[in-house]
């Protein structure tokens, strides 16, 4: 009978069509591997070095999956802007070739999450308050995801320049009744309920760029974030985001700089450098091609030379590393080369972070980002910045494996946490839910 009603639907809004049975953006998913039915979300990040998607679904006993992961190098990009729009979109174009091929013949990507950093990322906290009815009996109401849509749409707007374009509000934590910040209020009873949020604000020439590439890829977006911001849902632990933990996304060409506690983003801003000045350094004070400068920063990274005492009790040199043109290179030399920028990545973040807060920002550091990989770079920052530094990894998603499993996955797959908070967040019209409903969402 529904089966009927549901054609005689379709025939009345000219909907002929029948949608694929693994479109993404119907809200549903079934893949050949999975046993149960699962809402999937699509994130794309797209970085300078580096374009990243991830589907990630999750099903109604509340098990989240990776369902396809795809990593492949950026063309047409400086320093997080897009400078050549079709070999980006080329390039946007084989991500989602890749993913959809893990995700199989029938699977189909139309809707996703872009995420976006570099310097033309503006992020500022701003809160919103929203009372809530009481109900007939005197009774505080209980909180809904309608709720929570009306409220962040009550925000207090921040100023931002005419250059620039509101991208999105990251929530940030929830307080009730005046009571401590929640992840979520949904289900409790109050007759007050205030948000905080990361008020998100980019370039528009840069929007309508990434906006461009997207359409050319026959990709609609669902919206448009702040990379970074998303990354505490897969990275971050309670603790940390409640007692205080500075972020260092290291990227390609900038670096990200984040303090979050008490659960919320207090600070976000961009630095100047990232891993690509670390190989130019290299590149430059060993008088070495880019590639081989690229392949000694991964080998060698900021691991301190170790000098050891022979049997005779005699110092002992680390060995010399032999580069291209039967020349050899000191290991001591190359580690000050490239602590001396990471260095000034630090001073650059901490200087920055201290100006913003008015005070020394103490708290403990996570390093993320594929320039986090560097080997020994977390030894170094601990002693460089006298405090624990641990380096993220992404938790709290199935299946997780291979590039996924690093650093520079972690954005991407914030993100696609995220894509969930915004269906919830984002009430359809009767419209809307007649199409979906008809569409078998």
């Amino acid at each position: 009978m529904l089966h009927r009603l549901k054609k005689w639907i379709r025939h009345r809004l000219n909907m002929t069509t029948e949608p694929e049975k693994n479109s993404i953006d119907t809200g549903s998913f079934l893949s050949d591997q999975q046993e149960e039915e699962m809402v999937a979300t699509v994130a794309i990040d797209i970085g300078t070095s580096r374009i990243r998607t991830a589907v990630i679904g999750r099903s109604e006993t509340g098990n989240v999956k990776l369902l396809a992961y795809g990593d492949v190098a950026s063309l047409g990009m400086n320093a997080g802007v897009i400078t050549d729009v079709k070999k980006t979109t080329d390039v946007l174009q084989a991500s989602l070739y890749q993913v959809q091929q893990k995700l199989g013949a029938s699977g189909s990507i139309r809707v996703a999450i872009i995420g976006i950093g570099g310097n033309d990322i503006i992020a500022s906290p701003t809160d919103s308050h929203l009372t809530l009815s009481k109900k007939w009996l005197g009774k505080s109401q209980t909180i809904s995801f309608e709720d929570l849509y009306r409220l962040k749409e009550h925000h207090h707007h921040v100023f931002i320049s005419s250059e620039y374009q509101q991208l999105d509000l990251i929530p940030m934590g929830y307080s009730v009744d005046g009571t401590n910040w929640l992840s979520s209020p949904v289900g409790l009873e109050a007759q007050n309920l205030f948000g905080r949020y990361l008020s998100l604000a980019a370039r528009k020439e840069a929007v309508d760029v990434v906006n461009d590439c997207c359409k050319r890829a026959t990709v609609s977006i669902k919206s448009t974030v702040y990379a970074p911001a998303t990354m505490d849902r897969v990275a971050l632990e309670p603790t940390e985001k409640h007692f205080g933990t500075i972020v260092i996304d290291i990227g390609y060409s900038t670096t990200n700089v984040l303090f979050i506690k008490e659960g919320v983003w207090q600070y976000a801003f961009p630095v100047q450098y990232g891993s690509r000045d670390i190989t130019s350094d290299i590149s430059q004070m060993c008088e070495v091609p880019l590639d081989t400068a690229n392949d000694l920063k991964k080998k060698y990274g900021a691991t301190k030379p170790v000098s050891y005492w022979d049997d005779m009790g005699k110092p002992v040199a680390p060995e010399l590393i032999p580069v291209p043109g039967n020349r050899e290179i000191d290991p001591d030399y190359l580690y000050r080369v490239v602590v001396a920028r990471c260095e000034e990545i630090f001073d650059v973040a901490m200087d920055e972070l201290y100006m913003r807060a008015n005070r020394a920002v103490e708290e403990p550091v996570v390093l993320s980002g594929g320039g986090a990989m560097l080997p020994g770079l977390v030894e170094f920052a601990q002693r460089y910045l006298k405090r624990p530094v641990r380096l993220a990894k992404p938790s709290g998603i199935q299946d997780l494996a291979g590039e996924a499993l690093t650093p520079a996955a972690i954005n991407v797959l914030g993100m696609a946490m995220y894509g969930f908070e915004l269906t919830s967040l984002n009430p359809q019209n009767p419209i809307s839910r007649l199409f979906d409903w008809v569409n078998g969402s």
